[in-house]
């Protein structure tokens, strides 16, 4: 469908809407996995927003070629792209787009051997998701302070916190789609590594109830 809607916007010479079209195809390739085209999809996107000067659709760019640059380990660039992102967010005081981006910014900080930075990008993204009452973007600072315990020596409370995250998904019927859980997974495993499945297990449990979700949440 996005396919289609490209073509017709091309026909039409509607070059906003082609770029939106090509962010959706950079979007879609990026969760099959198909990092190449995910990255040609959102550049071209990236250079039709740029001859406009239209800032949000560069912005939109940036996301998808900083989340396929930080999956394929190119961590630098993740960060130019994302930084820029995050700008335009704040200028354009767009809540969401700025819990995002920090989340982001801490998963790259997280790999990149910078846990406190890490951590305080999260923190803040948990802070602007809570002033947003936006549940999904809670979870999602709270699964990346979950991976900044783990990278810190800190597995039980990683647990709690990945518990604590999927309370909050759960509570608002949105579970973490399989294709985004690649920060999740790493940091299970780190979990199940240090601390065993059965305490491993336990610690997520605790994270999900209620006095849990109120503490991290």
């Amino acid at each position: 469908m996005h396919e289609e809607g490209l073509a017709i916007a091309e026909e039409l010479g509607l070059r906003t809407e082609a770029g939106k079209r090509l962010c959706a195809l950079g979007r879609a390739a990026l969760l099959a996995g198909a990092y190449e085209e995910s990255r040609r999809r959102h550049a071209d996107a990236l250079r039709l927003a740029g001859e406009q000067g239209h800032r949000a659709g560069e912005a939109d760019a940036r996301i998808g070629l900083a989340m396929v640059a930080r999956r394929t380990g190119d961590l630098a660039d993740a960060e130019e792209h994302m930084r820029a992102a995050l700008a335009w967010f704040r200028e354009a005081d767009y809540g969401p787009g700025t819990t995002l981006a920090l989340a982001e910014l801490g998963f790259t900080a997280e790999l990149r051997g910078d846990p406190e930075r890490a951590r305080a990008l999260h923190q803040e993204g948990l802070a602007a998701a809570r002033a947003l009452g936006d549940v999904r973007a809670v979870a999602l600072a709270l699964e990346g302070l979950a991976g900044t315990a783990a990278a810190a020596g800190e597995p039980e409370r990683a647990a709690r916190l990945l518990g604590a995250a999927d309370a909050a998904r759960t509570s608002v019927g949105a579970p973490l789609p399989p294709a985004e859980r690649h920060d999740v997974d790493r940091t299970w495993s780190t979990c199940l590594s240090a601390l065993g499945r059965t305490a491993a297990e336990a610690a997520f449990a605790l994270g999900t109830e209620p006095a849990q979700a109120v503490r991290y949440g």
